[in-house]
């Protein structure tokens, strides 16, 4: 009887181990794993195009009346100030013009002042007064054209720049329009470069441009684009070059490098590690984590691959994703965060 007692018993004991076991085993049998929080960028092409700086002015400088110039700068490559003068012709022609013209207009000024008061005073006629003020405004404006042609016979910088080339010198006759000096900004300048038809319909997704020259890296920004291709089917684009320290000098005519950007589409992309990345049926996945702590799986486009890092698309901002023990997760799994080890506890031994 006593030996039947005991083997009730013992199967009594294995029961209730039985029982339990099953919570105590499901408990277990959730993962610990390392996650990481996703965040996106756009993804950017870079292609890099030859070029020439050249100066953002380039005037060839004309008087606007005719003469025999009687100075001109004539060294090329000097450095003048804005306003310093360039060149003249002879202005006695035009002075007399101008004294002629300025002693009428004061005649007739004083003329019109005279018949105004008159008028005023109602002893001239509405006519008398409307005449007599069209003739001070002809003679005005005369005075004012000789004037002006008077003060045309001086040419000077309209900014600080360089004299590049001299096409005429002393003693010569010259016409109205003809250029005398070609005269360039000094640092003021843009860069000229030409991009084939392909990049040019990927203007509305350009993303910014640099210079590189000497080594060294400017940020530049889109002048303009030409709208029809030249011969070559190559479309002109120019960038202004803002302004420089001493340290980045820069000479109109140098060869340089343009580098464009471009997005990539609209999808965004991200780094992760190597290590979260598995493949199912052909396939490159990751575990995704949702806000209940279950993993689901997520195919994405690996774009770019290192030793430990891949440049993927197919997530999104802030997505989290399992990136240690994939190997061993199934659809729908509940997991686990590991816990960050303390700096100061490494190893977790207090």
């Amino acid at each position: 009887m006593k030996q039947l007692f005991l083997i009730f018993n013992l199967w009594g004991m294995v029961f209730m181990l039985s029982s339990c076991s099953p919570t105590e085993n499901k408990d277990k049998q959730v993962p610990f794993v390392k996650i990481d929080t996703v965040k996106t960028f756009a993804t950017v092409c870079e292609v890099s195009y030859p070029g020439i700086i050249k100066p953002e002015d380039n005037l060839s400088l004309a008087f606007k009346v005719n003469g025999q110039l009687v100075d001109v700068l004539d060294t090329e490559g000097m450095f003048i100030k804005k306003g310093t003068l360039i060149a003249s012709i002879d202005a006695h022609d035009y002075e007399v013009q101008f004294n002629a013209a300025e002693a009428a207009w004061q005649q007739a000024k004083k003329e019109f002042a005279r018949i105004t008061e008159l008028y005023q005073a109602k002893t001239v006629s509405p006519n008398d007064y409307e005449k007599t003020e069209a003739v001070f405004k002809q003679v005005e404006a005369k005075y004012q054209a000789a004037k002006d042609a008077l003060s045309y016979t001086e040419l000077r910088a309209p900014f600080d720049g360089y004299i590049q080339n001299i096409y005429h010198h002393r003693k010569e006759i010259v016409q109205a329009g003809t250029p005398i000096v070609c005269f360039i900004s000094a640092n003021r300048f843009e860069v000229e470069i030409n991009i084939p038809v392909q990049y040019y319909k990927k203007q509305m997704k350009h993303n910014g441009a640099k210079l590189l020259v000497d080594n060294q890296t400017i940020e530049i920004q889109m002048k303009s684009i030409g709208r029809q291709a030249n011969v070559n089917q190559l479309y002109k684009m120019r960038f202004v070059v803002p302004q420089l320290n001493p340290s980045q000098y820069l000479t109109a005519g140098m060869s340089c490098n343009v580098i464009l950007a471009y997005d990539e589409g609209q999808n965004n992309s991200t780094d992760i590690p190597v290590s979260a990345i598995y493949k199912m049926n052909g396939k490159s996945c990751v575990w995704k984590v949702e806000s209940d702590m279950k993993v689901h799986q997520v195919p994405v486009s690996i774009l770019k691959i290192n030793h430990t890092c891949a440049t993927v698309s197919g997530l999104k901002n802030n997505d989290r994703i399992v990136i240690t023990g994939i190997n061993e997760l199934t659809e729908g799994q509940a997991v686990e965060k590991m816990p960050s080890v303390s700096d100061t506890n490494i190893g977790n031994m207090l």
